[in-house]
């Protein structure tokens, strides 16, 4: 689920406080849809900046890899370009599985592309082996986890094998017989990718001394992608004792990564998320290969993959080890030539629990409140900050509950961090956000304006949208609450989103649908102190205020006629009534009686209640697929009963807003227990509906008006959901089947009775 918060969390929980101050986010039921995402909780929404150590306000949902970056320069330290670069494709497919198999398969493509090319230039005319016959994908056992779906023969393979045949095709000429017979021993090779094992012919006596040396790598590279590792380990050995064959620099090497798949052979499958265990013996074996390589060789080459695969089997056999070797060179200050595998196995080892005593590795689970419960030893945040007195902790000490004023010295340190500094803006966050807890609400709003005054167009969104969450909260007046309300929408993600996007193949037209979503959108809290705190003058004054966008003014003005409906308020229906769709106030007029409800009937995106992010009411003449048409649950606070099965509420602590007076308070409260009193939705609009019928039988619009109701509880969403109440009778069944009959029995030969044959 994509967040709309901050890292700062509020001290109370929902239990804790009445249901007039919570939040609930409505979410349509549907394929992966959400909530709009305002703030990004995983990665930045401006990763080019991040990389350059503006961090903006770090959020605990932060992967390891951001965080990891966040400490670097909050340590004083920077990222190289390699590091920068290595860190760009993650960002692209970090929230993506598919995108990153994608990212991964393409690169393969291009690697086996590069030797199929080589393969044809050198040889013309005649076929090289189809890619189909070329598959990477199979799985081996050399992973991480045996879940891994990870590739046998890998793009280095590829790519040797074409830089191989330019260098051979020069010495011995395209078409010459020591070419093709070298062609025949690779095709096999790689033949052995996703296939029976297949094995080139030993090399012959009177064949030249570099085709044998190239035949003997060939068949044991042959064995070790066929996993015939014992045989690819004796191979490989052999080739590296064999000082004249120009393989043999690499032969004790690739005997170790022989004896690391052989060892992977024995792993017993592992649940996602698990680590497969390995045979820890021929790890070792492996283990003391590789770290005699590192010792004698000087090709930098060489003790670059040598590292890496021993980096690999200390993943196994001391994780803990590990962790903190990869997480000391990731924390800097300095640059860290092996980043992207520090990278994956500080990620891959953090994911499945492991332990280390490493300060970065005890600061990212500080930050994602992730701490082991057994673990003992690390100081708590704040006496962390007070040994250490260094940034990286006084950023965990100043976001970590509990949240208040009281330590005077980390209040004091956060107040001395300077605009450059990249902790700047969520120290100060988070410093206004205890100034706010305290009830200091003018200095925090003092601190929170020159923040965002600082703040240039092309910064962080989240930023932002972070900071006027924040200063809301300090509003003194209608208008500046109003001023903080609409956010830079980041990515949007609901059903609301996908309807006025036109996605679903409707025209653009008079329901709303424009295929264009404004930028400027309600977040969970704006819609939530409107819906729950706010009374119905309230909502009147916004609605005709110019602080807000032309179109959350009318999403405020419908919400604010829905409810003067249900309230019976004739005077707020008129005085709302002009600011109305075209096409609904045609229909409804001025009028609070039966031409609202018909009115209501036809416009299923209107609703007494505001959304986080795009207003069901932006294409409010629509039908939801998904259900989410008028609305159900009691209208204050967005909550259904127990067991439901569409929407479900997810509270969010909202404090009192402070500009408001005892007597707007009362207000919303008795206008909510008599809102609340009414039932769900299109029950409430069918009801209406049925009593104007019952009254005026010979009206022009009686029989479309019944049909409208029946067809609307087709859609209409229900707060509650089973079979039992679908059976039994809850209200929308209850009015449907009353609709249906009253239309049938009435009207019987009219055309909207024929189309109606059902009751829902």
């Amino acid at each position: 689920m994509k967040s709309w918060g901050r890292l700062v969390a509020v001290a109370l929980t929902a239990a804790a406080v009445p249901a007039s101050l919570l939040v609930f986010k409505v979410i349509a039921c549907g394929p992966d849809f959400e909530p709009e995402v305002f703030v990004t909780e995983h990665h930045p929404d401006r990763p080019a900046q991040f990389v350059e150590g503006h961090l903006g306000i770090l959020q605990s949902g932060y992967y390891h890899a951001e965080l990891v970056i966040a400490y670097r320069y909050l340590s004083g330290g920077s990222l190289s370009g390699a590091e920068k670069a290595a860190y760009g494709p993650a960002i692209q497919a970090s929230d993506d599985l598919y995108a990153w198999n994608d990212q991964r398969d393409k690169a393969a493509t291009l690697a086996m592309n590069q030797w199929l090319s080589a393969r044809a230039a050198v040889v013309p005319g005649t076929a090289a082996l189809p890619v189909s016959e070329i598959k990477t994908g199979q799985r081996n056992m050399g992973t991480y986890s045996i879940e891994d779906d990870e590739l046998n023969c890998t793009d280095g393979a590829f790519l040797t094998a074409a830089k191989t045949l330019q260098a051979r095709a020069a010495t011995w000429g395209g078409g010459s017989p020591e070419l093709n017979e070298w062609l025949s021993g690779q095709d096999s090779v790689f033949a052995n990718c996703n296939g029976p094992a297949s094995i080139p012919d030993p090399a012959k006596p009177d064949w030249k001394a570099l085709l044998r040396e190239d035949r003997a790598y060939q068949i044991a590279a042959a064995n070790f992608y066929a996993g015939n590792y014992d045989n690819a380990i004796a191979d490989f050995v052999a080739i590296g004792k064999d000082k004249v064959s120009p393989w043999s620099h690499w032969g004790d090497y690739l005997a170790a990564r022989a004896e690391v798949r052989k060892a992977a052979q024995a792993a017993k499958p592992a649940d996602i998320g698990d680590t497969a265990t390995f045979d820890n013996t021929g790890l070792q074996t492996a283990q003391t290969r590789l770290q005699r390589i590192l010792s004698q060789t000087s090709d930098p080459e060489i003790s670059r993959a040598a590292q890496t695969e021993l980096n690999f089997v200390l993943v196994r056999l001391d994780p803990s080890k590990r962790l903190d070797v990869a997480a000391v060179a990731l924390a800097g200050p300095n640059s860290d030539p092996n980043f992207a595998q520090d990278l994956t196995d500080l990620d891959f080892l953090m994911d499945r629990k492991a332990t280390g005593s490493s300060d970065l590795v005890h600061w990212i689970e500080v930050i994602q409140r992730t701490v082991p419960k057994s673990q003992s030893a690390p100081l708590g945040p704040l006496d962390q900050w007070k040994q250490t007195r260094s940034l990286p902790w006084l950023v965990a000490a100043i976001t970590a509950p509990p949240y208040s004023t009281s330590d005077a010295p980390l209040m004091e340190a956060a107040a001395k961090v300077k605009p450059d500094s990249p902790a700047y803006e969520t120290v100060n966050s988070n410093r206004a956000a205890r100034l706010v807890q305290a009830g200091k609400l003018p200095d925090a709003r003092a601190l929170l304006t020159a923040m965002l005054a600082r703040l240039d167009p092309g910064d962080s969104a989240s930023t932002r949208n972070g900071l006027l969450w924040s200063r809301m909260e300090t509003a003194r007046s209608l208008a500046e609450f109003l001023a903080d309300a609409p956010r830079t929408l980041i990515d949007p993600e609901s059903s609301a989103a996908d309807l006025a996007a036109c996605s679903n193949g409707q025209p653009a037209g008079a329901s709303g649908c424009t295929g264009e979503i404004p930028s400027q959108q309600f977040d969970a809290d704006a819609a939530g102190y409107l819906d729950i705190q706010a009374p119905l003058s309230l909502l009147k004054q916004a609605a005709e205020s110019g602080t807000l966008p032309a179109h959350l003014r009318q999403a405020v003005a419908e919400v604010a006629w829905v409810r003067a409906l249900g309230l019976g308020d004739a005077a707020s229906v008129k005085q709302m009534s002009p600011l109305l769709p075209e096409s609904v106030r045609k229909t409804a007029g001025e009028s609070d009686g039966f031409p609202a409800t018909l009115a209501l009937l036809h416009a299923p995106g209107l609703r007494p209640f505001l959304d986080q992010g795009v207003q069901r009411s932006a294409t409010f003449a629509e039908v939801d697929p998904y259900r989410d048409n008028w609305w159900c649950g009691r209208w204050t606070d967005g909550s259904v009963p127990p067991g439901s099965f569409i929407y479900g509420p997810q509270p969010t602590v909202l404090p009192p807003l402070a500009f408001l007076t005892t007597g707007q308070r009362q207000q919303a409260a008795a206008e909510a227990t008599r809102l609340n009193a009414l039932p769900e939705g299109l029950a409430w609009v069918g009801q209406r509906a049925i009593a104007y019928v019952k009254a005026h039988p010979t009206d022009k619009d009686a029989a479309e008006t019944l049909a409208l109701v029946v067809q609307g509880t087709r859609r209409g969403c229900e707060g509650e959901y089973s079979p039992k109440v679908q059976t039994n009778g809850s209200p929308q069944h209850t009015v449907s089947k009353e609709a249906f009959e009253l239309l049938h029995s009435k009207y019987p030969k009219s055309e909207w009775a024929l189309k109606t044959k059902y009751y829902y």
